[in-house]
């Protein structure tokens, strides 16, 4: 019979989740990124709903379109906030 390993509590690191979800550059950057991609992710649906609404693109060309856009979107405004700090 094996010994149980450690609880749940006991795996990881006490940090993990705020370092993933704030990685630009310590708390302080993330505290100032939080709210910029939260409004640009609101901008980014409501753009996808826009473009959807009026020219009916195939769900194929959403998937085609959207993972680059947006991945430059977020990525620029990292970029932008990490020269600013």
């Amino acid at each position: 019979m094996t010994e149980p390993g450690p609880g749940p509590i006991a795996q990881g690191q006490p940090g993990d989740n705020r370092a993933a979800l704030f990685a630009l550059d310590g708390p302080r950057m993330g505290r100032r990124a939080y709210p910029v991609v939260m409004v640009l992710t609101v901008g980014l649906i409501f753009a996808a709903l826009q473009i959807d609404a009026r020219w009916h693109p195939p769900l194929w060309l959403h998937a085609l379109i959207w993972p680059p856009v947006v991945a430059l979107v977020i990525g620029g405004a990292a970029l932008a906030l990490r020269r600013k700090a």
